[in-house]
């Protein structure tokens, strides 16, 4: 198991760059363009066809970058777009609870996935807005997404025509036929996240902590509990198997302060595994 966190020649680079990107997206989700057909032969002239192609792959890569900025922040903030009740907020976010004095407010993988929905969109729209190239003007509309936990992966679906604006003329990308499928362990992790929940039921004071730490050698994460002022733990569950950077999931459980037992820290590899400086 891994473990630890531990102005033209420029413009000629990006564009052969992005034509490189298309053409390996195209193999990996057959790409597709919808042009008026009065319009195909203006964007496929050779002085014109480069620069379509940079677009396009800015689109591309708008989707890409943007499901995996959604995938970071919904694991900072415990499964999360829209702020819960039961929280601690912090100046880059917010941490939700998960159990809090006997009430159990974890969210089930359908909500989580709908609130991954809430992060793509936004930030998709964002991005989108923020393309801008000589000569052309584009426009877009409403972002919307459908976004699949799978036991590999995550799959974002995202729905938005953008439409590329040239003398007159105009060719339409259509987001949903680029899919993005990203490599992630988030429903290991939930699976876990699921386990030290529920385990409060049997026993709130003294769950199976040897049974946790099976259950995150199985998924091939880490789990590292750090007590917290009134009453509250931080519960972190991590892995850096399916990207070069380490993925992190958190929540809190807050207890009445008869709950919690000398026994409740995790102790040993998957205490130790986790980054210190994302407490600090």
């Amino acid at each position: 198991m891994k473990r630890g966190f531990n102005k033209l020649s420029q413009v000629s680079v990006f564009i052969i760059l992005g034509i490189v990107f298309v053409a390996a997206m195209s193999l990996s989700y057959g790409l597709k363009i919808i042009p008026s057909n009065k319009d195909s032969e203006f964007f496929s002239q050779l002085d014109i066809k480069p620069s379509v192609e940079n677009i396009e792959a800015n689109i591309i890569l708008c989707l890409y970058k943007s499901s995996r900025e959604s995938l970071k922040d919904i694991g900072l903030q415990g499964g999360y777009f829209e702020k819960p009740d039961k929280r601690i907020d912090l100046s880059h976010g917010f941490i939700p609870y998960y159990y809090y004095e006997g009430n159990y407010l974890m969210p089930d993988n359908d909500k989580i996935a709908n609130e991954l929905e809430g992060f793509v969109q936004d930030k998709v729209n964002s991005c989108l807005d923020g393309l801008k190239f000589e000569g052309f003007e584009l426009t877009h509309t409403r972002v919307s997404a459908d976004v699949f936990i799978n036991s590999t992966n995550v799959v974002f679906i995202i729905d938005s025509s953008v439409v590329v604006h040239k003398s007159g003329r105009r060719i339409v990308f259509d987001t949903k036929d680029y899919p993005v499928s990203q490599n992630s362990a988030l429903k290991d992790i939930l699976d876990v996240a699921d386990y030290i929940t529920e385990s409060h039921k049997i026993d709130s004071k003294n769950y199976c902590i040897s049974c946790v730490e099976r259950l995150a050698e199985e998924k091939d994460v880490y789990v590292r509990s750090i007590p917290l002022k009134n009453n509250s733990v931080l519960i972190i569950i991590g892995e850096n198997r399916t990207s070069d950077e380490p993925y992190l999931f958190s929540f809190l459980n807050k207890y009445t302060g008869d709950e919690i037992s000398d026994d409740f820290a995790l102790t040993g590899e998957f205490a130790e595994g986790g980054p210190g400086g994302f407490f600090s």
